[in-house]
This record gives C-alpha cells, structure tokens and sequence, in this order.
C-alpha cells in the first residue's frame, strides 16, 4: 500500500541524506565510511516517511476529498411511504 508513498519520498529523503553525507566527506570521513552511513539512512528511515506520508497525507487526503464530494452532491431522493403505493387491483384488472 505504501508503495506509491516509497516512489514519491524516496528522492527526497536521499537527496536530503546526499547533502548530509557530502558534509561528513568535506569533514575527512573516508568514502566507504560515508557510503555506508548513506545506505543505512536511506533504506533504514525511507520506508518510515513513506508509511508516515502514506497515512498523513495520502488516507487523510483520500477522506477529505470524499467528504467533501459528499457535501456537493445532492442527497439521495428518498421515497416517502405515500409514493411507494401498492399495485391497486383495479389496475391489475384492466
């Protein structure tokens, strides 16, 4: 279910771990040190902000947008007991 989520948030999430493992690189961390803190933030914390961005956004938004398609539609004719009368006999009899 949280698939869509995963491909929406994944290229934030890395891009924002990129910067943060470009600093450690600048700050003399060896390069397999710094590709190593990379794969771990990235596949440890994603599939979190998907699951969180799936719940927050995507199920609030979807129940949003049905509520308020509910308020703009007209509400449902509902017959009242008078209308929905009984076939008489005298019609039956024609």
């Amino acid at each position: 279910l949280i698939s869509y989520s995963l491909y929406l948030v994944h290229p934030i999430v890395m891009f924002a771990y990129e910067l943060f493992c470009q600093r450690l690189a600048r700050h003399g961390l060896a390069k397999p040190a710094v590709f190593s803190v990379f794969a771990l933030l990235a596949l440890g914390t994603t599939p979190f902000f998907a699951a969180l961005s799936y719940r927050l956004l995507e199920v609030r938004l979807r129940r949003t947008l049905a509520a308020w398609s509910r308020l703009d539609s007209p509400a449902p004719k509902v017959a009242r007991p008078a209308e929905v009368a009984a076939p008489s006999f005298a019609a039956r009899s024609r």
